[in-house]
């Protein structure tokens, strides 16, 4: 497992801030406009981005936009961690996205002239969305329009890209990032608040990536759903997730989900796998999400995607104290660990093996289904 996490981790982006040369927006101020009471600095901040390539906001009044600000290769915007930055009300499109987006709604897709070296710091990311309003997406604001997008951040065909130190709000019924296409990629330390739509939104393919230190109340949907196949109407792009390391993530009300599949086009396929990913230290989750649900009349057969060599090495439970329960697992012939207060706390630890091996691996995940 220590040599995975390790393989994956080589390939992870990183950048030192210290390290850039930053350009602020003060020379297009000009640029920014008012509409309807609201300060509109789209424009500017897009012309500092095309002028000088990295940006560095100081922290300000509520910056409005009323179209996506456009990330391309070499691209940078470091935002002050308090620096509030929201969409116009009623708008329906992200915030920001990359500029070469490309989909698999049609056929299976690689990267293509991906953009590369990409990197959001900081910010509060608001989506600005009515919670009456169910029905709003934020999608790419391209002609004619990706069916799959809706998200406040869209990131799809990118390669070496990295997403930090940010905070999410009001996306209603769309997710806060929605990352696909994708090939050496870390998402860290994002914070989603009271959110109710998965926080980080994986669409294959996606290979060596982390994603870790995410935090959420109330989140009511995946924090984390690495979704190789998806629904046309919730995905870019369609296939194989592997290499990924999720960990530490935490929150009060949340879910995870895996979910192979296959992507059937009119004279193709294209196989949706989810394989040698690590996934550990995850906390609050009350639905583990590993299959999705299909309804269709007179089945003759069913193919799932796989997930080989993906293994949850430890898994906790927590649940309200039982007296039936702690003497069941008294007579389990695993080694639970009990702590008999308010509540039953139980930690089945899982055992990695090699795939070639997998008869002396132990799936935490799968035991602590087998438990309830």
């Amino acid at each position: 497992m220590e040599a995975l996490k390790k393989q994956i981790l080589d390939k992870v982006p990183s950048f030192c801030e210290e390290d850039i040369t930053w350009y602020t927006i003060e020379e297009f101020e000009d640029l920014i406009c008012e509409k309807d009471g609201y300060k509109i600095y789209g424009n500017a901040i897009q012309k500092a981005l095309d002028t000088y390539k990295c940006i560095k906001i100081s922290k300000r009044e509520t910056m409005y936009l009323e179209k996506p600000l456009i990330m391309k290769s070499g691209y940078r915007l470091y935002l002050d961690k308090e620096q509030k930055i929201s969409n116009l009300p009623n708008l329906e499109t992200c915030l920001i996205r990359n500029e070469n987006l490309i989909t698999g709604e049609f056929e299976s897709v690689s990267l293509n002239d991906p953009d590369c070296d990409i990197s959001v710091d900081g910010g509060i990311w608001n989506g600005n969305i009515d919670k009456k309003v169910s029905s709003q997406r934020l999608q790419t604001g391209e002609t004619p329009e990706y069916k799959g997008s809706l998200s406040i951040m869209i990131f799809c065909n990118v390669e070496n890209i990295v997403i930090r130190n940010a905070e999410f709000l009001n996306g209603g019924t769309n997710y806060a990032l929605q990352i696909s296409c994708v090939r050496n990629f870390k998402v860290n330390n994002l914070t989603f608040i009271k959110y109710g739509r998965d926080g980080v939104h994986v669409n294959g393919p996606a290979s060596f990536g982390e994603i870790c230190n995410l935090h959420g109340e109330d989140m009511g949907d995946d924090m984390v759903a690495l979704n190789a196949w998806d629904w046309d109407t919730s995905a870019i792009t369609f296939g194989t997730i592997e290499y990924l390391y999720v960990h530490d993530n935490e929150s009060t009300n949340n879910e995870l989900r895996l979910l192979p599949g296959r992507k059937m086009y009119t004279d193709s396929y294209q196989e949706c796998d989810i394989r040698n990913c690590v996934l550990e230290n995850l906390k609050g989750i009350y639905t583990f999400k590993c299959i999705g649900k299909v309804s269709v009349k007179d089945v003759i057969s069913i193919k799932g995607g796989l997930a080989p060599n993906s293994v949850i090495e430890e898994c906790v439970i927590t649940l309200k104290k039982d007296t039936d329960f702690v003497n069941y697992l008294s007579e389990c012939k695993y080694p639970y660990k009990v702590e008999k207060e308010d509540n039953v706390i139980v930690t089945i630890e899982g055992l990695s093996a090699h795939g070639a091996s997998p008869e002396y691996g132990k799936n935490a995940g799968v035991e602590a289904l087998r438990l309830l």
